[in-house]
């Protein structure tokens, strides 16, 4: 039901967890909240 949400829940934990390139967490942390943002309109 909720596949969508793992699914992002999973995204922001490789960018939290990979410290390659803190532009990249940035970018992830900031997609995974427009994807949180959309996943609640529809």
């Amino acid at each position: 039901m909720n596949k969508k949400l793992i699914f992002g829940l999973i995204l922001l934990g490789i960018s939290v967890l990979n410290p390659g390139c803190k532009h990249e967490q940035v970018n992830g942390k900031s997609l995974y909240i427009k994807y949180l943002k959309s996943h609640i309109r529809k």
